[in-house]
């Protein structure tokens, strides 16, 4: 539900602005079922298929708490998912393991956020305009 969510929310933007950045969205599960996810809700993104979790834990994403996974917070963010038009899923993966959104520059890390709860959603809207008050990065590098 939460993946479909930030596809979604990210496929606008990126349709939306000429000026956002390139996407590539790392998944937990096998290429094949990373491929028919991502036939459903963005045939042209670059996706990496982790079923290692290698990706994950090289940025030290961690495995939620409790209250992180099944929490008032997460049943609240579902509801919004849901009337947004993201429906349950199957899970794939390490459903305890923590979402992660980061911004990758020529190795380095300029925009990260640390979800608070699986289903917390950051404001992926001002990437652009971060990039663009960077005068060490090309627009051709987004």
């Amino acid at each position: 539900m939460f993946s479909r969510e930030t596809v979604r929310r990210l496929r606008q933007l990126r349709k939306n602005d000429p000026d956002y950045p390139r996407v590539v969205l790392v998944h937990m599960g096998t290429p094949d079922q990373g491929a028919a996810f991502f036939k459903k809700h963005w045939r042209r993104v670059p996706a990496i298929a982790d079923a290692d979790k290698v990706l994950f834990d090289a940025f030290a994403i961690p495995k939620g708490e409790l209250k992180q996974v099944l929490g008032p917070g997460v049943f609240a963010s579902g509801l919004r998912a849901a009337l947004r038009g993201n429906g349950i899923g199957k899970p794939v993966g390490d459903v305890w393991r923590m979402p992660g959104a980061f911004l990758i520059h020529r190795g380095k890390v300029l925009w990260s956020h640390r979800f608070r709860h699986v289903g917390d959603q950051p404001d992926y809207a001002p990437i652009p305009a971060l990039l663009r008050a960077r005068p060490d990065i090309p627009p051709a590098c987004t």
